[in-house]
């Protein structure tokens, strides 16, 4: 089975994401083991109670008839494919909640009362995990030849709209169908304490009209309860910081020889709610749209459309796609450190475009890789470039574009895994693949007609 995350409160590493928490007890029956303490007291497992939450999400419930420590062990072949410690003060109630299982199937679990190492008292039992609803499309994994499957956050548009968590393996592990209809939600991420997933919900039109939904929504794992605010303007991405602030992409309207052009912004609001513009198009690029370069649609100059921080660097990248560029921005000053690509790149091409259109991208410390639409090609790809000693100048060191299979005008992501491989989403050929670094595929998934993926996180 694929390492998922593991939550603050668990801090034993296991094959699903879970949180342990102490609740009141329900009651349920199964079949009950007795033990002895070193005390010579029997000991039984009472209360013992499953329930379905939020799509495969399951809560277990149990009591002891004195203070002790407790665990869980369960899987769908055998109790011993995973583990739950439940840290904390030994208690009297229990209480597990499971996530990402695998739907419609029937888990085994057994709940056991510990005194060190040693369990005193256990009950066995089942449940089964929901189904799929039938709104989301078909998932075929076409090829798989990787040994140790992960699952994946990714967005879903087009018939419904939803962030969703895959497996690899070729499953729905999770999802949260978006009700309200006619909004774009190109991005999700999973918040630091892994409790919680965020999504955007903006207006398909990007207006600006005083009644256009521009929402930030959190999805509770387990309950589905969802928290939403607004934000204002934002558009395409986001991305969670360390200290919990969210950084966006703002629409910035101004007014330049009578008529209004869209810039864009770098907008992080922190957890009090306080909103601090970090960057601005209009203070860092030069408006010129006489360049051919710059030349754009609808009064829309740069189009951002991607944006990842890197807290090593202490780095934004952000797509620009109108530019045809990628900005670099420095967290803590707000000022530009450099530009790739576009009018005013600080490297040289040789008179080269590196990309066109491109979406997504990730720096990897000495080298860049880029999500490139290649709209006026009509074949899209992933590209490499790697830079020089000092950042003296770049070259391609890596590309792959499927032998020109897919040509996709909007969106797309890659993500370099720590094997090495490269996970890439065709975003309306919805379809994800992972490569190796000869281009050979090693895993490649299939959504329903009308499917269009956003970006993607992998959940290590």
């Amino acid at each position: 089975m694929p390492a998922l995350p593991y939550t603050s409160l668990g801090h034993v590493r296991i094959e699903t994401i879970l949180y342990a928490v102490l609740a009141a007890g329900l009651s349920a029956g199964c079949e009950s083991h007795y033990a002895k303490t070193d005390t010579g007291k029997d000991l039984s497992v009472e209360e013992l109670s499953t329930e379905n939450l939020e799509a495969t999400s399951m809560e277990l419930r149990w009591s002891s008839p004195q203070p002790i420590q407790a665990q869980l062990r369960y899987g769908i072949e055998s109790i011993n494919e995973n583990t739950v410690i439940i840290d904390g003060a030994p208690s009297l109630e229990h209480q597990v909640r499971l996530h990402f299982l695998r739907p419609d199937t029937e888990y085994r679990f057994r709940v056991e009362l510990m005194v060190n190492t040693f369990v005193v008292g256990s009950e066995s039992g089942s449940f089964v995990t929901s189904p799929v609803p039938d709104e989301l499309p078909d998932l075929e994994v076409t090829v798989n030849l990787l040994e140790n499957p992960k699952l994946i956050l990714a967005s879903m548009m087009g018939n419904v709209m939803s962030p969703v968590v895959i497996s690899q393996e070729g499953y729905y592990a999770w999802w949260h169908i978006e009700q309200e209809e006619g909004l774009l939600a190109p991005r999700a991420r999973l918040a630091n304490d892994g409790q919680s997933i965020y999504y955007t919900a903006y207006d398909r039109g990007e207006s600006e009209e005083p009644d256009a939904v521009y929402t930030m929504k959190r999805v509770w794992l387990g309950d589905g309860t969802v928290d939403s605010f607004d934000i204002r303007l934002h558009h395409h991405d986001f991305d969670l910081l360390p200290d919990d602030s969210i950084a966006w992409i703002k629409g910035d309207m101004r007014t330049e020889s009578d008529s209004s052009y869209r810039g864009d912004s770098i907008v992080e609001t922190a957890p009090d709610g306080v909103e601090t513009v970090i960057w601005s198009s209009w203070d860092h690029l030069d408006f010129d749209m006489d360049e051919p370069c710059n030349a754009s649609e609808n009064n829309v100059w740069t189009h951002a459309n991607a944006l990842n921080y890197d807290d090593e660097q202490g780095l934004y990248l952000l797509s620009v796609r109108e530019t045809d560029s990628i900005v670099a921005i420095k967290r803590s000053t707000g000022e530009t450190q450099w530009i790739l690509g576009g009018c005013e790149s600080d490297f040289d091409f040789g008179g080269t475009m590196p990309f066109d259109g491109q979406h997504q991208n990730q720096f990897l410390g000495d080298s860049i890789l880029v999500y490139d639409n290649q709209p006026s090609l009509n074949v899209s790809r992933v590209v490499e470039y790697g830079f020089g000693e000092n950042g003296a100048g770049v070259r391609k060191i890596w590309s792959y574009d499927a032998d020109g299979a897919y040509s996709t005008k909007i969106l797309g992501d890659v993500q370099r895994l720590d094997s090495g491989h490269t996970l890439i989403t065709w975003s309306t050929a919805a379809t994800m693949e992972e490569v190796d670094p000869t281009g050979q595929l090693h895993w490649q998934a299939v959504f329903g007609f009308g499917t269009v993926l956003g970006y993607n996180t992998l959940l290590e």
